[in-house]
């Protein structure tokens, strides 16, 4: 089977570094399992415009067909989802997942649409990103490198994740940011 990935940014080092780690686990999968299949990565537009993103996608299952096992995404899931959706797929009918976790993505998650998700633990990602400037501008600290993330999430460990999610929402709501 096939397994796609939709680059939501050419060109971009994270997005890139995404890509090149889907084709390493892929390739790693096959020799381990003796398994054969195939990756095609292709710029999707998931971070533009949906409908966009949606045609994209749309062409690439009617492309594969039944030979499309598995969807991945480099940050936006949603396209990928929709697409299927779109084209009468079930819930859990083809594996689906993406690297973040924001609440559209935890939705589907636990709607059985896709398997999995990365918590990158954006609240902590602000925290430390506005203690660091401060640390920086302030008391002439270098800027750190933290690593706040990385967290696999699946339907097995979605709650605490939505739990944590609802308190930087709210926050948000309070602050008049969101």
């Amino acid at each position: 089977g096939v397994i796609a990935l939709g680059n939501g940014n050419p060109a971009s080092d994270l997005i890139e570094k995404r890509q090149a780690g889907s084709r390493v686990g892929i390739e790693a999968y096959n020799r381990a399992n003796g398994t054969n299949y195939t990756f095609d990565p292709y710029p999707d537009s998931e971070f533009g415009e949906l409908t966009e993103s949606l045609q994209k996608w749309a062409a690439k299952i009617d492309l594969y067909k039944d030979k499309l096992v598995a969807a991945i995404g480099t940050g936006n899931a949603i396209p990928i989802v929709k697409a299927f959706q779109e084209h009468g797929y079930k819930p859990g009918q083809i594996a689906i997942g993406s690297p973040d976790i924001p609440p559209a993505h935890q939705k589907a998650i636990a709607d059985g649409w896709m398997q999995w998700g990365e918590d990158q633990h954006f609240y902590m990602m602000g925290f430390y990103a506005a203690a660091s400037a401060w640390g920086t501008a302030e008391r002439g600290y270098p800027y750190p490198i933290i690593h706040t993330g990385g967290q696999l999430v699946t339907k097995d460990n979605l709650k605490p994740v939505e739990d944590r999610t609802a308190i930087w929402i709210a926050k948000a709501k309070q602050y008049g940011i969101m």
